[in-house]
């Protein structure tokens, strides 16, 4: 078993959790641990799905992924690692790895997905440049500083530049590939408020143009 553990782990099908367990198994082997009867099940299992057979179905379509799939596949992930699901998937996809076919299509398939892709495909309402203002569904939660919030300023700075923004409305620096919801109108602009230093990002929904 412990060879065949290696054979598995050998291919690049072996991914994800599978290669995590797979892993762990052989580490235990290796230490003369007694596997239970549940571990060999599942072990078997693990190697079932990930047998040369599937290794050669995997290869076409790592062929198939690179050239229709990937720019997809990295909105998607983007997307899921903001909402805690699709978690170890997203971050398979993002470290630029081939997704499993199956875990992709369960993650691709579903109507949230469905709806992301949507927004990503359509064209911006805004253009950049464009002077706008908050709809009366804003609230200063809808407003943020960086792709997942990787921008972190002082409490009382992202206030002041989100009130900013309420007051006076901000010019649009981009429309930006960031979804972060399944909403409509949730694609997303880079917007400087009128007054301030740092950029904001805000959803076409909580937008409109203002007038002068």
């Amino acid at each position: 078993m412990e060879e065949q553990i290696k054979q598995t782990l050998s291919r690049s099908i072996c991914g994800g959790w599978d290669r995590g367990f797979l892993e762990s198994i052989l580490e235990q082997l290796t230490k003369g641990r007694k596997l239970s009867g549940k571990q060999i099940e599942t072990i078997n299992k693990v190697l079932d799905r990930n047998d040369e057979v599937n290794q050669s179905h995997h290869e076409l379509w790592r062929h198939v992924y690179r050239e229709k799939h990937e720019v997809e596949a990295r909105w998607l992930a983007d997307y899921y690692m903001s909402t805690g699901y699709f978690t170890d998937l997203s971050k398979h996809i993002l470290a630029g790895a081939v997704p499993d076919h199956r875990a992709y299509t369960k993650m691709s398939s579903n109507r949230y997905a469905q709806k992301v892709l949507e927004t990503q495909r359509q064209q911006p309402k805004y253009a950049a440049g464009t002077l706008v203002s908050t709809r009366a569904a804003f609230r200063s939660s809808h407003a943020y500083f960086g792709r997942k919030d990787s921008t972190r300023l002082p409490w009382t700075t992202a206030s002041d530049v989100v009130d900013m923004f309420k007051v006076r409305g901000g010019f649009i620096l981009e429309a930006t590939d960031i979804v972060r919801s399944a909403a409509k109108g949730a694609k997303t602009y880079k917007i400087l408020p009128i007054g301030a230093t740092n950029p904001i990002f805000v959803e076409e929904r909580f937008i409109k143009i203002k007038k002068r």
